[in-house]
């Protein structure tokens, strides 16, 4: 654990750190571009919730915890990572509550990975808790509402268009908690990924975020039964594709 930390800390000066913008990004753009680091910090404690309001606005009508006041402060920070065919975000996101705003359909799930803190979202009769080391699926298309608190974690953005060949899985695996030992494999492989994004081109980024597509789609297993699929199956192999693919990257890569 002291390695990855290390290597961490090693990452995190190597990137750009730059204010939250304040204007909302494109969340349907897949242009990879390489990690930079966002935080609400330059701004003034009073101002840093506002920043945050307006960045999530399109998708997500945010609000703070009870009895807490903006002028406490706001503090968001994380890295992110355009992959082409997934959006990688790790970080540190304060306390709120938030909804899914009213028509904003965008056609991606959210695949979370929570290493402190808790968080809880409601859609439809689905309630989840997730505590530290759990990863659950959301789809921002459902409407849905929820909260954190002060929370670290790991989030990816995955377009529809390109897990088409698994919608159907990904859809029932939504809303719940996410276990099993291919999880358990997807979750070490997440847990390393945002060092290993650092210092790579365009075009690895996007073959990189590719075969990140294929190891999801590979993993994600709603009902038992899927296991018992036979190996010529889709998720076997987008999974097999997936692994030959990362372990190139490990060995080549000068992490």
């Amino acid at each position: 654990m002291q390695q990855d930390d290390n290597t961490s800390a090693r990452a995190a000066k190597l990137l750009e750190q730059v204010p939250l913008p304040r204007a909302p990004r494109d969340i349907r753009d897949r242009t990879p571009t390489p990690p930079r680091i966002f935080s609400t910090r330059p701004y003034a404690p009073p101002e840093q919730f506002d920043v945050w309001k307006a960045r999530m606005a399109p998708l997500l009508d945010v609000a703070l915890p009870e009895g807490r006041s903006p002028t406490q402060g706001f503090e968001v920070e994380y890295l992110t990572c355009n992959m082409g065919e997934v959006v990688l975000s790790s970080g540190h996101f304060a306390a709120q509550t938030f909804a899914r705003a009213p028509g904003a359909p965008v056609d991606i799930w959210s695949l979370f990975r929570v290493r402190s803190g808790e968080a809880w979202f409601e859609t439809g009769e689905r309630k989840i808790h997730a505590e530290p080391g759990a990863m659950f699926l959301i789809s921002l298309d459902d409407d849905f509402r929820g909260r954190i608190t002060d929370y670290d974690g790991l989030l990816l953005n995955l377009p529809r268009s390109a897990f088409a060949g698994v919608a159907e899985q990904f859809d029932r695996a939504c809303n719940t908690i996410l276990s099993g030992n291919l999880i358990e494999l997807l979750a070490d492989y997440l847990d390393t990924l945002e060092t290993r994004v650092v210092g790579m081109s365009s075009d690895e980024l996007q073959r990189a975020g590719r075969a990140t597509a294929e190891m999801i789609a590979a993993c994600i297993q709603p009902l038992p039964d899927r296991l018992q699929q036979p190996r010529g199956s889709i998720e076997s192999m987008l999974f097999e594709r997936a692994r030959l693919y990362i372990a190139s990257l490990y060995r080549d890569s000068p992490w």
